[in-house]
C-alpha cells in the first residue's frame, strides 16, 4: 500500500466518521441505554449498517492517516449448499484467496486516495487517525469456480457474486484506542452474468472501490495553511 509522511492535507474526520458519504441527516443516539460495552454510541439514518462512534474523541485532532492491511484471518465463508443442486457442497477460502483479497482492497485504497490527494503515513502514532479494514464475511450464491467444485459440462449464472459484509475499526494511533465502528453487508453485484473467478473477482473488487470511496468522502479535507 502506497504511503507518505507529507501531505498537503489536514484530515479531519469532522464531527463522526462516515457520516458525511452515508446520508442527509445522521444522527447519534447518545442515551445511555444506547451506549455499547466498549463505550460506543450508534449513529441513525446512515446507508451504512451499523456505525458506532465515541461522543467524547475530538476527531478534527487527527491530521494524518493510517490504513492497515484488510484483515481476512477471521473471514467466515457462509455457503448455504444444502439449498443447491450444486456440485460440491464446501466453498474452500484458500491462504491463496485471502491474499488476493488484500491486495484487491490494497488496490482499492491506493487508486482512490491517489486521486483525492490524501497521502497515508506508514506508522502509527500521535495525531494519527488508524483505519483498520476487517474482511468479516463472504457469502458465495454459486459453488467455487474450479474443477473438483463445479462440473465442467456446465455454465453457472448467478445475480452477483454473492453479498460481502466488511467491518472498518478506527483507533487513536498512540493510545489504540477504538474511537469508531462501522460496519456494512452490500450485494457484490446485482445484474445476471456467467458466474466465473474472473466475475466474481471484478465484482468484489468493484465493492471494494465503494467502500473505500466512502471511507475518503468522509474525511473531510482541508488544505494545510
Amino acid at each position: 500500500m502506497k504511503s507518505s509522511s507529507s501531505s498537503q492535507w489536514i484530515l479531519t474526520a469532522g464531527f463522526a466518521v462516515l457520516l458525511s458519504a452515508c446520508a442527509s441527516d445522521p444522527h447519534i443516539d447518545t442515551r445511555a441505554e444506547a451506549r455499547t460495552d466498549t463505550g460506543l454510541y450508534p449513529v441513525e439514518g446512515t446507508s451504512i449498517d451499523k456505525v458506532f462512534v465515541d461522543i467524547e474523541t475530538d476527531f478534527k485532532g487527527y491530521q494524518q492517516l493510517h490504513i492497515a492491511e484488510l484483515d481476512t484471518s477471521m473471514v467466515e465463508v457462509d455457503y448455504d449448499a444444502d439449498v443447491r443442486q450444486w456440485r460440491s457442497r464446501d466453498w474452500p477460502l484458500t491462504e491463496k484467496d485471502k491474499q488476493a483479497l488484500g491486495v484487491m482492497f490494497d488496490k482499492a485504497v491506493n487508486a482512490e486516495l491517489e486521486v483525492s490527494g490524501v497521502s497515508l503515513v506508514p506508522q502509527r502514532g500521535v495525531g494519527v487517525l488508524v483505519v483498520e479494514p476487517i474482511l468479516k464475511k463472504l457469502e458465495p450464491i454459486a459453488p467455487k469456480d474450479n474443477f473438483s467444485d463445479r462440473d465442467p459440462s456446465k455454465r453457472y449464472y448467478s445475480e452477483g457474486a454473492g453479498k460481502v459484509t466488511l467491518e472498518f475499526i478506527f483507533k487513536d494511533g498512540d493510545t489504540g484506542k477504538v474511537i469508531a465502528r462501522a460496519i456494512d453487508r452490500r450485494d457484490a453485484g446485482t445484474e445476471w452474468r456467467q458466474n466465473s473467478a474472473i466475475q466474481n473477482r471484478w465484482e468484489v473488487q468493484r465493492l471494494f472501490n465503494r467502500w473505500v470511496s466512502l471511507l475518503d468522502r468522509s474525511l473531510e479535507r482541508v488544505q494545510q495553511p
